[in-house]
């Protein structure tokens, strides 16, 4: 084997070695503690956020061992929040549809634009904000409706 391959070969060991669980930081431990089934879990996107905050993405498997997607999540004073998902707007302004889980991922998806976004750029975040801010507010759930075209 040549120089350079077995010197490439070491260095791709080194680069995997960081993969393990002793490679995790104290924030990707707190997470994958939240997890389900943590095995094989990937991070992605991991940045500081306001306050201390670390915010990223994870992705878990279910039950069955299959991959979720990518859900956010932040760690803020030793307390892990991941999102229970997309508030689900339509569904829980139907009759059939589940406010709780609306109101728990508006409440996520509130603290995330807070802490984890920056507040100079219009993004997904804010019109989820006002969305939210829609559903909150009984007397203007028909405006909800009308911009989501929902009759």
């Amino acid at each position: 084997m040549s120089k350079i391959s077995i010197a490439s070969v070491f260095l791709a060991a080194l680069s995997l070695g960081g993969c393990g669980l002793g490679g995790q930081s104290a924030v990707q431990k707190a997470v994958l503690a939240k997890l389900e089934n943590p095995d094989g879990a990937m991070f992605r996107n991991e940045k500081p956020g306001r306050s201390g905050t670390t915010c990223g993405e994870v992705n878990g498997k279910n039950r069955a061992g299959e991959y979720v997607g990518f859900r956010r999540f932040y760690y803020l004073a030793g307390t892990v929040r991941i999102s229970p998902g997309a508030p689900d707007f339509a569904a829980a302004l139907s009759i059939q549809g589940p406010p709780v889980s609306t109101a728990a991922a508006c409440t996520f998806a509130l603290m995330w634009s807070a802490i984890c976004t920056d507040p100079s750029q219009k993004t997904a975040e804010a019109v989820t904000k006002h969305r939210c801010d829609l559903y909150d507010d009984l007397d203007r759930r028909d405006q909800l409706k009308t911009e989501l075209g929902i009759k």
